[in-house]
């Protein structure tokens, strides 16, 4: 996962505070993804325990669809760092290793290329320093100011 990021708390920065307050997302709305630290210029870290209800039955590792929901949840707020609002236009993951119940997430989702019209993001996943996910985003620029929720 590597040291290089250089993090604010969140309540340092109001563009970084207005980055994590969003609406409500059913996909994630239900997990208990924590936001644990936002950067400035776009990054985010983002904390899921594995629960039970997360897996899928067939094959006792957590769905796609949270890894997903994860993935896009991580890449929107740091999209999001970055003072604009978006909406999302692509989202494409990647799956690496399964992950099981009791352990933790890790996701880190950065800003690739902030334009006039468009955001790429990426993200990555961790159990402790494995890599289990990677993840891609592109965001369209919707406003330019995410104070207006």
């Amino acid at each position: 996962m590597g040291g290089d990021f250089y993090w604010l708390a969140v309540d340092e920065d109001q563009k970084l505070e207005q980055a994590v307050r969003q609406p409500r997302c059913a996909a994630s709305g239900s997990l208990r993804i924590e936001v644990a630290e936002v950067g400035p210029g776009g990054r985010s870290l983002l904390r899921l325990p594995v629960l039970p209800g997360y897996l899928d039955s067939s094959k006792c590792t957590l769905r796609e669809s949270v890894y997903a929901a994860l993935a896009h949840r991580s890449m929107l707020i740091a999209a999001r760092a970055c003072g604009k609002q978006v909406a999302t236009m692509n989202l494409q993951v990647g799956y690496m290793r399964p992950v099981e119940v009791g352990q933790v997430v890790e996701c880190r989702g950065i800003v690739i290329y902030a334009g006039q019209q468009v955001v790429v993001t990426g993200a990555r996943m961790y159990v402790g320093d494995k890599p289990v996910a990677t993840a891609g985003g592109m965001f369209s620029i919707t406003g330019s100011d995410c104070s207006r929720d």
